[in-house]
């Protein structure tokens, strides 16, 4: 009796999730101060089935986990980096270099790493990855150096966020 009941309720209120529909839009951004090398060591991490989706607007044959066309893939995921993830320090854009990435389950680890000019303490990061695709996507952004850590939370109406060295 039970089974059918289960059945009857699978059949009436399907629960299928597509690949795409995972009911959070949100990444995470660990930005690390190392002090001693003047460096940030950023690590984002993503849904893998969001960035295949922003990946596919410039090449739709993409396929990530596995990849399609690694070096295609690295080459597309630091141009979408550089146009929706931005550093300004001293109100001068600091480029980065992308260092690579790496899939844990369903989702994706970009690491880069920021060399910091002398004498330089306010950051204005912006971050507005996926933003043009779903517009419930929140991104996290945790900053830590030696005295503090702080936490801050961007969205399509605040895509900006100031701290200090």
């Amino acid at each position: 009796m039970h089974f059918f009941f289960l059945f009857f309720l699978l059949l009436t209120n399907p629960i299928i999730e597509t690949k795409n529909d995972h009911k959070f839009y949100v990444s995470t951004t660990s930005i690390v101060y190392k002090e001693q090398r003047q460096t940030f060591e950023i690590t984002s991490q993503m849904f893998i089935d969001d960035m295949e989706t922003q990946l596919r607007l410039y090449n739709k044959d993409i396929k990530m986990s596995p990849d399609s066309n690694v070096k295609l893939i690295d080459e597309l995921i630091e141009s979408c980096l550089r146009k929706y993830f931005q550093i300004e320090i001293n109100k001068k854009n600091i480029d980065f270099d992308f260092v690579g990435r790496e899939y844990k389950n369903d989702i994706i680890q970009c690491y880069i790493e920021v060399t910091i000019p002398d004498n330089s303490k306010k950051i204005t990061l912006r971050n507005r990855m996926f933003f043009n695709l779903f517009k419930e996507q929140q991104n996290i952004i945790h900053f830590k150096n030696q005295q503090k850590r702080e936490s801050f939370l961007l969205h399509n109406e605040s895509d900006t966020v100031v701290f200090y060295l």
